[in-house]
């Protein structure tokens, strides 16, 4: 888009790339890259549900996708949820405290 802007712009360049898409399955590996890096233990229930919405989201996915910004925002989300989550429990215990759980996954996200 930004080369079509002008017309003597594309002749300038001589090399593009293109950068396909990450699969659902590369997503939920940067999730658990995320997590892993920050400590925290994704419960299999929220890794199936995540799983699930990311196959969705990467099936519905437009020209502007975001892949890892979108992967990065949704992790961003859950670690939001689990620590209001945690703040509510009287003495978590350090798993409690580290692990995110299918409650955390964002609002407005069918997980099924």
């Amino acid at each position: 888009e930004f080369l079509n802007s002008n017309p003597g712009l594309r002749s300038r360049f001589k090399r593009s790339f293109r950068f396909v898409d990450y699969a659902p399955t590369e997503l939920l590996e940067i999730f658990e890259k995320l997590a892993n890096k920050d400590d925290y233990i994704l419960e299999p229930a929220a890794r199936a549900g995540l799983g699930s919405f990311l196959e969705r989201l990467h099936a519905d996915r437009g020209e502007n996708f975001g892949n890892g910004r979108t992967v990065r925002n949704v992790f961003e989300s859950m670690v939001a949820r689990q620590n209001d989550r945690v703040a509510r429990l009287k003495d978590p215990d350090k798993p409690t405290l580290m692990t995110l759980t299918q409650d955390d996954l964002p609002l407005g996200l069918s997980f099924d």
